[in-house]
């Protein structure tokens, strides 16, 4: 397989002799301010072809010098910005081949009368900046992020970091949502993982991180928000096909299209992945802490296959200038298999083999997601930029589980053959209505909405025992019903922005069981007060604080009851009578753009009554895993990012996030806690190499987990990244070699209780290989016309380690 992927760039090497044989020119020049004729230092300069699409970008440096290198001969635009300056646009025409290098002199750059105004010019902004509520970071400011997905693109932008399986945190933690356009969506909500790396990140204009979330957003279960907002300033079509390999995670192939031709418009994705991961292997240990309790050992192999078939598409109609329809589809199916084998072994407190017996194992897993979203967005004639929206989403997940286990090469235990089937999903309904008022100083914006929500559980457990056989079974439905109002006012001046709301939310829940009384009637209120303060300083920098408070409801993964027996010596399920969980989150943060990005902040969040996964030891000597409202959560985090040009062609971005996390709760009686820090660092380097190849290397560091039982230990590994288009940027390759090394990712979980000590250790292949083909079709131009409120749930908070995910 390897020896293909060699092959392949050996080929596309060849390939680009014929691009390399081309001469390519070099524009410099120097930027001086119009009044003092001084140089102007760390303002952006960005070139552009004549259809507005980046080329490349730079700053200059301390005297005002810039110089932008291997650039085809053609005609482009030189777009110059920085905060309290006109836009300064200059056409170079870069049309005598004989010609390498094209020096524009000094170019003169006027103020502003106000210069603290906020330049707000699409395309040209700085990589990063700060808003009041959020950090943005601007892919059409970084033209090296064209080639990468948005999920290696994610590891750049502050307080964003990925897991160890490729799962993406927010401030070290899970608890957020991930929007497209300002809306949710089934995959991002079921396998952000798998939709992200679908996504590319040519296609993006910007990425949102909302920090301390206002009332128009939903109180439930985020400390933050990512917003994806798509590239749509272009007109035409354009088609991208692909062809990857991934040695350790699938191979396959996928479209990515945009459609806009007049009034109608249209973006989307649709592929076929096939996966075939490595073996997964694990040992597991199990001691008591006092007593005699039996010492158990447990070793385990498993391989997980199955197929994917993304598809989604956003749809828009311009009626006339004041009216304008949008929709969006989104299907998935998902379909996996996991053959295992385990051997477990019990020891008496002598050391003597008390048991052993040989597990065979097999899962299949068929997961889908149906989503589609309507809205209607209404202008006003006498006021532009009032605005009016009206959405409706219609969503569904399901998964249906099917697992056999059975049990051989007995030593003193019954050989039984057992099977579960848990067929479990959500169907949700959501409607909102949505008015904004913007103005020069004061901006309002308020609105109602109403979430339906239907969950339900439909399990079996059978076991054979030779010819005695035992069955249980039990259906379980959850219905939530969320009705909220809000009102948000945000207030600028000269160099303060105040943002403030309030909303109220009222929630009724009804859980009923088929086959026990054990019925649930709940009704609440939340009032959820939001502050968020900016003061914008000398310079491109600024110091934000905010304060949110935010409602954490159980998603249905953390509900359902079915208990998973998969593993004879750890079995897991969820709870029904979850109680939501109030937070408070406090937010600092310090930003500064010149010739490089950096933003400092710290973080606070206190909550009561927290959803822990906790474990109990129960007389049949099995570990069962449950979720349970216990205790209190404090963790007190710093985060330092920075994006920085160490010369020319050389590009460092890093990010790095420490946490001390304090937990405190209850475990059957008896009182637990647990301290540590949490950590994770991501230092990507880019190197721009002549004839348009560019070369990566990404160094994370993953540091434990602390739960409130045990925690997980650190890891490190690497990343090399080569990359290259061909034949005017037709025809592209993205080469990876994962993990360098080590080898191999080894993931230790320890849980340390009064009555015993458990340690599993699980071993799965890390380096691998990755090659994408990928072909550019069509052109585009202009603009595809979008909503600007759109239906956003971002409240249930994610099951951890789901196994659905990547």
């Amino acid at each position: 397989m390897i020896y293909k992927f060699y092959l392949s760039i050996v080929a596309l090497c060849l390939f680009s002799s014929y691009a390399s044989a081309q001469k390519l020119v070099t524009v410099k020049g120097k930027v001086i301010d119009s009044a003092s004729k001084l140089p102007v230092s760390f303002v952006t300069v960005a070139l552009k072809s004549h259809s507005g699409t980046a080329i490349k970008s730079t700053l200059t440096k301390e005297d005002g010098s810039f110089e932008l290198v291997n650039i085809k001969n053609d005609n482009y635009s030189l777009n110059i910005l920085a905060l309290g300056y006109h836009l300064k646009t200059v056409a170079i025409a870069l049309t005598d081949v004989s010609k390498t290098v094209t020096d524009l002199g000094n170019i003169p750059f006027s103020t502003k009368d106000n210069q603290l105004q906020e330049v707000v010019i699409s395309g040209n902004r700085p990589l990063v900046t700060q808003e009041v509520d959020r950090i943005s970071y601007d892919l059409t400011a970084d033209p090296d992020s064209k080639r990468e997905n948005m999920l290696e693109v994610l590891r750049k932008v502050p307080l964003l970091s990925l897991d160890d399986e490729d799962n993406v945190k927010l401030k070290g933690g899970t608890d957020f949502k991930i929007f497209v356009n300002g809306r949710p969506s089934g995959v991002m909500a079921k396998n952000p993982t798998m939709a992200l790396r679908a996504m590319r990140a040519k296609n993006v204009k910007k990425i949102e991180v909302i920090t301390t979330p206002s009332a128009k957003y939903d109180s439930e279960g985020t400390a933050g928000i990512i917003n994806i907002i798509t590239n749509t300033d272009l007109e035409g079509y354009n088609l991208i096909l692909e062809a990857f390999d991934n040695t350790i995670i699938a191979s396959g192939v996928g479209a990515a299209f945009t459609v806009k031709k007049n009034k109608l418009g249209a973006t989307g994705y649709i592929g076929r992945w096939f996966r075939d991961y490595p073996n997964t292997m694990t040992t597991s240990y199990r001691a008591p802490m006092l007593g005699s309790m039996s010492r158990v050992e447990q070793d385990a192999d498993s391989k997980p296959t199955g197929t994917s078939t993304p598809f989604n598409a956003d749809l828009s109609y311009e009626i006339d200038s004041l009216n304008l329809l949008t929709g969006s589809v989104l299907l998935s199916l998902e379909k996996r298999k996991y053959d295992g084998e385990q051997f477990l072994r019990s020891y008496a407190e002598t050391g003597n083999l008390s048991y052993a017996y040989n597990v065979q194992n097999t899962t299949l897993t068929d997961d889908k997601v149906d989503d589609f979203g309507l809205n209607y967005q209404l202008g006003f004639k006498k006021h532009k930029d009032m605005l009016l929206t009206a959405s409706y989403r219609y969503s569904k997940t399901s998964s249906d589980y099917d697992n056999t286990n059975s049990t051989g090469q007995v030593f003193n235990y019954s050989a039984d053959i057992v099977n579960q089937r848990n067929n479990s999903g959500l169907v949700e309904q959501t409607a909102q209505l949505d008015y904004i008022k913007p103005s020069k100083k004061l901006s309002i914006e308020g609105g109602i909405k109403l979430i339906a929500r239907s969950s339900y559980s439909d399990f079996n457990t059978e076991r054979n025992l030779g010819s005695i056989s035992f069955l249980s079974s039990d259906e379980f439905n959850y219905d939530q019903d969320v009705y909220s109002i809000y009102n948000s006012y945000q207030l600028k001046q000269e160099n303060w922005t105040v943002k403030a709301g309030i909303r109220l939310e009222s929630t009724l829940v009804n859980a009923t069981f088929i086959t026990a009384n054990a019925d649930l009637n709940v009704k609440y209120a939340n009032l959820v007060p939001s502050l968020s303060v900016q003061r914008r300083l000398n310079g491109a920098s600024g110091i934000n604080i905010g304060y949110t408070q935010r409602v954490l409801r159980p998603g249905i993964l953390q509900l359902n009851p079915f208990e998973n027996r998969s593993n004879p010596l750890i079995y897991t399920s969820g709870n029904p009578r979850l109680q939501p969980v109030i937070s408070h989150n406090f937010d600092l943060a310090y930003n500064r753009s010149s010739k490089g990005n950096l933003n400092i902040s710290l973080s606070y969040a206190r909550s009561n009554n927290t959803i822990q996964e906790v474990s109990l030891l129960g007389n049949d000597q099995i570990t069962r895993f449950n979720y349970e409202n216990t205790g209190s959560s404090n963790i007190l985090g710093a985060n330092i990012s920075i994006n920085y040009p160490i010369v020319k062609r050389l590009r460092i971005n890093v990010n790095g996030l420490v946490q001390q996390v304090w937990l405190k709760g209850t475990v059957n009686g008896n009182n637990s806690s647990n301290s540590g820090l949490q950590y994770n660092t991501n230092a990507d380097l880019s190197y721009n190499l002549k004839n348009d190849w560019q070369l990566g290397l990404v160094v994370k560091n993953y540091g434990p987990v602390i739960t409130l039982q045990g925690k997980t230990n650190s890891f490190v590994n690497s990343t090399f990244r080569l990359n290259k288009e061909f034949f005017k940027n037709k025809l592209g390759i993205i080469f990876n070699a994962y993990s360098i090394f080590p080898a191999y990712r080894i993931r230790t979980s320890t849980l340390i209780t009064p009555d015993f000590y458990q340690d599993v250790r699980t071993k799965k292949l890390a380096r691998g290989f990755y090659l994408n083909i990928y072909y550019n079709i069509g052109q585009l131009k202009e603009k595809v016309v979008k909503n600007k409120r759109n239906v956003k749930n971002d409240d249930q908070e994610k099951k951890k380690g789901d196994p659905s995910e990547l």
